[in-house]
C-alpha cells in the first residue's frame, strides 16, 4: 500500500470512527449484551445503510464464485467497523503496561478490549452469511472466534497505520513484575503471532477475507447448525484461497497462511486460562464491561 492509499484509508476509518462516537454519546455499547447487539435493526447511521445493502446482495454472493466482488465487500465492512487503536497501543507501549499491577492490566485490558469486541460484532454483521445464522448461532460464533478476531482486528489495524512490530526481547516484558507471568506470556504471544502474520504481507482485501474465515471455522463448540455453518466457512476460504493465490501468483500461498490459523487457537486458549486464573485469585474485586463477561466468560467451555 502507498503512503498516499494508507492516508485515504486512514481517514475513512477516521469518518467511521467519528460517525460511530456521535450516534453513541447517550449510552455506551460496553453496557450492551450480545444478544442486545446481535439483534437485527441493531446497527446505527451508515452502518445500518450499509448493512440494508448488504442484504441487497449477500444472496448474489454466496451463490457465486467471485472472491472480487466478497473480498472487496468484506474490505468496505472492515473499514466501517474497524475504527480503534487503543488496543494496539496498549500492547505495544511500555509507557501504558509501565506501573500496571495485575488488577490495573485486566481492568485497563478489558475496558479497550471491550471497544474491540464492540467492533467485531459490527464486522460479523455485515459479513454474508453471518446474519442467516440463528441469533444464539451468531452468539457461539462470536463467543467461539473471540480472541482470534480480537488478533485479527490488531492485525488490519497495525497493517492500515504502516505498523512495524517490535522483537518481544526489546519490549522487555520481564522488568514488568507487578504484572503475572502469565500475562506476560500471553502478550508476548500475541506479540510474535502478530509479527508473524505481518510478514505475510498481506493485502487489505486479504486480511477481510482472513477475518471471515477465523470468524466461520466450522469447530465452534455449541453452534446448533453446524451444517449452515460449514457451507459459510467454505464458501469464505474458497474465496480467500482464490484471491491469494492469484494475487501472489504462488498456487501455495494460501496454504502458508491458513497454516498459521491454530496459533490464533493457541492464543484463545492462553488468553482464557490467563483471565480464568485473574478471576479464581481475586474473584469480585473488578467488574469487568458486559459485553467482556459475556463473551469471555470463563465458565464457557473451550473445545
Amino acid at each position: 500500500m502507498s503512503k498516499r492509499q494508507r492516508e485515504m484509508v486512514q481517514d475513512e476509518v477516521k469518518y467511521h470512527k467519528k460517525v460511530r462516537s456521535n450516534s453513541s454519546d447517550s449510552g455506551s455499547d460496553s453496557d450492551m449484551s450480545i444478544n442486545e447487539m446481535t439483534e437485527p435493526n441493531s446497527l446505527v447511521g451508515a452502518e445500518q445503510l450499509f448493512a440494508d445493502q448488504l442484504l441487497d446482495i449477500t444472496v448474489q454472493v454466496l451463490r457465486e464464485d467471485n472472491c472480487d466482488t466478497l473480498a472487496n465487500l468484506m474490505l468496505q465492512a472492515q473499514r466501517k467497523a474497524f475504527y480503534s487503536d487503543d488496543l494496539l497501543n496498549m500492547l505495544t507501549s511500555t509507557e501504558e503496561l509501565h506501573g500496571l499491577t495485575h488488577t490495573n492490566f485486566w481492568e485497563k485490558f478489558a475496558a479497550k478490549m471491550t471497544g474491540t469486541i464492540q467492533q467485531i460484532i459490527e464486522f460479523a454483521k455485515l459479513t454474508p452469511g453471518f446474519n442467516s445464522l440463528d441469533q444464539d448461532d451468531q452468539i457461539m460464533v462470536l463467543k467461539g472466534a473471540g480472541y482470534e478476531m480480537v488478533v485479527m482486528h490488531l492485525l488490519w489495524t497495525s497493517s492500515v497505520l504502516g505498523y512495524r512490530f517490535p522483537n518481544t526481547e526489546d519490549l522487555n516484558l520481564d522488568s514488568f513484575t507487578n504484572i503475572d507471568q502469565e500475562v506476560r506470556v500471553l502478550i508476548a504471544a500475541t506479540l510474535d503471532v502478530l509479527k508473524m502474520f505481518s510478514n505475510l504481507k498481506l493485502t487489505e482485501r486479504e486480511i477481510a477475507l482472513l477475518n471471515t474465515v477465523v470468524l466461520f471455522q466450522p469447530d465452534h463448540y455449541g453452534v446448533q447448525d453446524t451444517t449452515e455453518l460449514k457451507q459459510l466457512y467454505n464458501k469464505h476460504i474458497t474465496a480467500f484461497t482464490q484471491l491469494i493465490n492469484r494475487t501472489h501468483e504462488s498456487s501455495e500461498y494460501a496454504e502458508k497462511t491458513l497454516a498459521h490459523l491454530p496459533y490464533l487457537k493457541t492464543l484463545a486458549a492462553q488468553h482464557f486460562k490467563a483471565l480464568s486464573t485473574f478471576k479464581k485469585l481475586t474473584g469480585d474485586s473488578i467488574e469487568f464491561p458486559a459485553l467482556h463477561r459475556e463473551l469471555f466468560a470463563t465458565d464457557f467451555t473451550m473445545l
